[in-house]
């Protein structure tokens, strides 16, 4: 009989194989460099604010604020949790399941960000940083899953 442990070390290998296979295509995913292709996630005291949809799946949106929780402890400064508002920002993360999230949808019809290896696929996803996603946001780091699951890995 195997124990929880051994199905919880299992698990978390899995995910950090689908998050190193879909991440393999950037070669550098987190910097302490400021650069035009990235954004600040947090410094000086503010962190960049969260967007989901409230038509996303609600283990979506938990997932979403378990990363708002992490900046927050990582930092100390807890990031804004925004769920369908317009709002002014230099840089926002922004999350979304394609075909559940209306944000999301929105960007792929702007074509501002690019879902080509995503949609219709099972539990895969993609970040991507985008110039003014949004009215109002300067930049956006998007996390756009191919499904429920995708979306709640790429979040992680």
């Amino acid at each position: 009989m195997y124990k929880p442990l051994f199905f919880l070390t299992l698990l978390s290998f899995c995910v950090e194989a689908l998050t190193a296979r879909q991440a393999s295509d950037n070669k550098l995913f987190i910097s302490t460099i400021k650069g035009e292709k990235s954004i600040v996630i947090s410094e000086n005291g503010a962190s960049a604010p969260l967007l989901i949809s409230s038509h996303d799946w609600p283990g979506v949106i938990r997932a979403f604020r378990d990363l708002q929780s992490d900046i927050g402890k990582i930092t100390s400064v807890t990031p804004e949790l925004l769920t369908d508002k317009k709002i002014r920002a230099g840089d926002m993360i922004i999350a979304g399941t394609i075909g559940k999230s209306p944000i999301i949808d929105r960007l792929i019809k702007k074509r501002k960000i690019d879902v080509t290896g995503v949609a219709g696929q099972w539990e895969t996803f993609v970040i991507q940083v985008v110039k003014r996603p949004l009215p109002g946001v300067k930049r956006g780091l998007v996390i756009a899953g191919s499904d429920k699951r995708g979306t709640i890995y790429g979040i992680y």
